[in-house]
């Protein structure tokens, strides 16, 4: 009667979605003979191992016998056991052991924690119950059957604990055997969640759009100003593809190795149990999915500084000016002299980077595309300095490096792709002042022109003044009414910037190309620290230094309060 109840109870849970009618755990825990086929010596002696076991190791062999599993698999009978149990075996260390058999319907399953699941893989348990149970199981000599596998596995449990991890304390002894299964299915945690999913990929979206913008503001100092050279790509933003020069393509890889390995989850059954369910054997355990375990339970069964190259163009009168000169380069600053410069080029492109940048150092440039014009020019008016090509149409540069001086002794420097020594040395009898071959850098040459300049000056100090400052650019010197007042590399050039254009608004753009350089990759923000930073240099003359809003600064005469 007792049994036919339970069976009723059993399926009307199924039924309505309840848990499942499986045997409870006993005071003594250890053994729950629900089938009443034990003898009472045999109990007594699973509880004292039991109890002899969890002291020294924290392990627990539990024993279960049944009539039927009211139709349940074996081993989905033995995972409801083990969760409405709460757990078997020390809950830190998971190395509980559970045996489950039902006399009336051929079913016997047998599995370890996942403590233990690899050094007690299935195929040993497998090999017990074929040499020490099955045989009495089927003979009906449950008792017998039961102890000899019992202590198969408590043999195991000594000779594990006492070989290769010592003696275990267990977290807790006689603690009460919470279960706490992890939530499923939890209203709670799926909002949170979703919300975490939606802040994350929000956080993406913004950084991305900040990145991009950073990449926005780059380009357009570079490129996007007046008098720039025209942009060699254009912007496009991630979303679209990141902006690029088109590069060669990359060279076959060879085949890539096997990829081996994999991963076993963790939660739940993984395999490893071993038993039969109604006649059959089922060996080595397949997947057996069920609840998570956390605590005791079963949760698997026994299965810099900016170094960036600098663009550079290509040498030759018909090549592209790909490796003519670089581009971008380190050290710009503000030029110590003001002068007339003319610049005799046949590479258009080319002309127009070293105008524009010259340009943007103080220096005002005329052009000539070939040795005709810029002879023309010459005759039109004098000229500071002239940067002579060699290799221009109609007339080359030594020719009209021979043609100048016949009657002028402005310095000449030329800039060529022919570097041989019998050309330099047929430049310097020409009459030359320098020389530069190509490729080369801006700021060299910026720095060279301005060289000869002076000593074509007789090497006179330049002197620079607005109100109470006084700037020498020959030798960096800076005075505020009479003092000398010292002052660093990056704020001294951007107060010879302001005094060179006193009077003038300059935006924070414009400041971060003359003074920091027009591939410098920092924020607009630079320039408002050295602003601050040089005010507090120059003492009162620092309110000379005016903001003007959403602008930039310009530098005036008197003080302003």
């Amino acid at each position: 009667m007792r049994r036919q109840l339970a069976a009723a109870l059993l399926g009307a849970a199924l039924l309505t979605g309840g848990a499942q009618a499986v045997a409870e755990p006993p005071a003594a825990r250890y053994v729950a003979d629900e089938a009443d086929v034990l003898s009472s010596e045999t109990e007594q002696y699973i509880i004292d191992k039991n109890q002899s076991l969890f002291e020294n190791t924290g392990g627990e062999i539990v024993v279960v016998s049944v009539d039927f599993m009211d139709g349940m698999d074996a081993a989905d009978y033995a995972m409801a056991v083990a969760e409405s149990w709460g757990g078997i075996g020390d809950e830190s260390l998971n190395n509980g052991f559970l045996l489950v058999y039902a006399v009336g319907e051929n079913k016997v399953w047998a599995m370890a924690g996942s403590g233990i699941e690899d050094a007690l893989p299935a195929s040993k348990i497998e090999g017990w119950l074929e040499a020490d149970f099955y045989g009495g199981y089927d003979a009906g000599e449950y008792d017998s059957a039961t102890r000899a596998f019992f202590d198969d596995v408590y043999g195991w449990y000594e000779s594990y604990y006492g070989t290769s991890a010592g003696t275990v304390v267990p977290s807790e002894p006689g603690r009460d055997f919470g279960y706490y299964p992890e939530p499923e299915n939890d209203f709670v945690f799926a909002v949170v969640g979703q919300m975490g999913l939606f802040l994350l990929i929000l956080l993406v979206v913004v950084v991305v759009c900040a990145a991009d913008g950073w990449r926005y503001r780059r380009y357009r100092r570079r490129y996007l100003l007046p008098g720039m050279p025209p942009p060699p790509y254009v912007y496009r933003p991630f979303i679209f593809g990141r902006p690029h020069r088109p590069r060669p393509p990359r060279p076959p890889r060879g085949p890539r190795p096997p990829m081996g390995g994999g991963f076993r989850p963790g939660g739940g059954f993984r395999g490893g149990g071993a038993g039969r369910s109604g006649g059959g054997f089922s060996r080595g355990g397949g997947f057996r999915s069920g609840g998570s375990f956390r605590g005791g339970g079963f949760r698997g069964a026994a299965d810099a500084a900016h170094n960036r190259r600098p663009r550079s163009f290509a040498p030759g009168p018909s090549a592209s000016v790909r490796h003519i000169c670089v581009l971008y380069c380190h050290g710009k600053g503000g030029t110590a002299v003001e002068a007339h410069i003319l610049v005799a080029e046949d590479e258009e492109r080319l002309r127009t980077i070293i105008r524009d940048y010259f340009t943007a150092h103080g220096l005002t440039c005329a052009l000539a595309k070939d040795g005709e014009e810029a002879l023309e020019r010459l005759r039109e008016r004098d000229y500071d300095a002239v940067l002579l090509d060699v290799l221009m149409p109609n007339l080359d540069g030594f020719a009209v490096c021979r043609a100048v001086r016949e009657g002028s002794g402005v310095p000449i420097l030329f800039l060529t792709a022919l570097g041989g020594e019998k050309d330099v040395l047929r430049g310097y009898a020409l009459g030359a002042d320098d020389y530069v071959t190509k490729p080369f850098s801006l700021a060299v040459l910026l720095a060279k022109t301005e060289a000869l300049i002076r000593r074509s000056r007789g090497g006179g100090a330049e002197t620079l003044a607005c109100g109470a400052i006084t700037l020498e650019p020959g030798r960096r010197a800076c005075t505020v009414g009479g003092r000398l007042v010292a002052l660093p590399p990056r704020e001294y050039e951007l107060l010879l910037c302001l005094v060179r254009n006193k009077g003038q608004v300059l935006r924070r753009e414009q400041l971060l190309d003359k003074v920091w350089g027009i591939d410098f990759e920092g924020g607009d923000r630079a320039v408002d620290g050295r602003i601050k930073a040089l005010r507090a240099a120059l003492g009162p003359a620092g309110k000379q230094i005016r903001t003007v809003f959403k602008v930039g600064y310009k530098l005036e005469e008197g003080a302003h309060g």
